[in-house]
């Protein structure tokens, strides 16, 4: 899975766009990444800074892994992207 960011400096709320292709499977199955995703996301609101848009690509083989899995996948990627979003002139993109 690919992380992406950007701080936008308002104080709106947090903003979540997730992506997956048609390589990740059929429609049930990018479905069904995309709401693994999204709950981990949920269940762990820690990530949600104000101003942030934070964008997650989907790979191929998410969709295999348990709720568990991509919770944990995600959560030890979001601190790095924040570390580097809040450092002037670090990049967005997270592999």
């Amino acid at each position: 899975m690919l992380l992406l960011g950007e701080l936008r400096g308002d104080d709106a709320p947090a903003r979540l766009g997730v992506v997956a292709s048609r390589k990740v499977g059929n429609a049930v199955m990018r479905n069904r990444a995309k709401r693994l995703v999204r709950e981990a996301l949920r269940q762990n609101a820690s990530w949600a800074l104000a101003g942030l848009e934070l964008l997650v690509i989907v790979r191929p083989g998410l969709e295999k892994l348990g709720a568990a899995e991509v919770a944990r996948e995600l959560l030890a990627g979001l601190p790095r992207l924040l570390r580097r979003l809040r450092t002037p002139g670090g990049s967005t993109r997270l592999p």
